[in-house]
């Protein structure tokens, strides 16, 4: 039995048919962090793997993210920027609006921050905050409502999908955000990024202080019903294996 038959006889026994068939199907990385960063994806070993520390998760073990630490994937075939989801549980040491602002995500493929990039990310005003840059620099921001409440601690299921300038943002299986631009981006992002980065820059700025487990990234934009059979989704041994 080959790693995608095993990994959705593994769905189908925790969420049913119809669930595995949505929550497989155009999965394209996906890391369990179970004390390696390595993900079931063609070029899932990561670029950069640096001071990483795996402690107990959501679900087995979890990534922390923490002075200095870096976590990188190879982009190629893993992103696209027309359309996708990225989705995994997260869990903050501090409450989100003690740091300036902070980064869980990044596909850049250009030569400066906001230049053909997608980020998703955190500011001060304890607002998650989803943006899209096209060549020119212009972009797309989506911002979830303030105070929204998330307490720093505990484990929060966070799903983020585009589909063009359409762009939702879930938190524990509900739509919290949702933006089609009344005056979008002529071009979209382009190019293939340099490589995803997860809960930090290349630089030391902008660190997510926390863990991170059950990352997955998908090259379509899951449907409402499917971010909540993922939020419900338990892991099984061995999955995507």
């Amino acid at each position: 039995m080959n790693s995608w038959k095993r990994y959705c006889a593994a769905v189908l026994a925790a969420v049913g048919a119809t669930a595995c068939a949505g929550i497989a199907d155009g999965l394209i990385l996906y890391a369990p962090m179970d004390g390696s960063a390595e993900a079931a994806a063609a070029n899932g070993r990561p670029v950069r793997a640096e001071k990483l520390k795996f402690v107990d998760g959501r679900f087995g073990k979890a990534v922390r993210l923490e002075g200095g630490a870096k976590l990188a994937y190879p982009a190629k075939d893993q992103f696209d920027f027309e359309r996708g989801t990225v989705a995994m549980w997260i869990r903050r040491d501090r409450p989100w609006s003690e740091q300036r602002s902070w980064r869980i995500f990044k596909a850049a493929a250009g030569k400066e921050w906001n230049e053909n990039a997608f980020y998703i990310g955190g500011t001060r005003w304890d607002e998650l905050c989803v943006s899209q840059h096209d060549r020119d620099k212009k972009r797309n921001l989506v911002l979830s409502p303030n105070k929204i409440p998330y307490p720093a601690g505990e484990w929060q299921h966070l799903a983020v999908t585009w589909n063009g300038p359409e762009i939702r943002v879930y938190m524990n299986g509900r739509e919290i955000s949702y933006k089609t631009p009344s005056n979008p981006m002529r071009e979209r992002p382009e190019g293939t990024p340099h490589r995803l980065e997860i809960g930090s820059e290349s630089s030391d700025k902008e660190v997510l202080a926390g863990e991170i487990d059950e990352l997955r990234i998908y090259n379509r934009a899951l449907p409402p019903e499917e971010v909540k059979a993922l939020f419900n989704h338990v892991p099984q041994t061995g999955e995507a294996k």
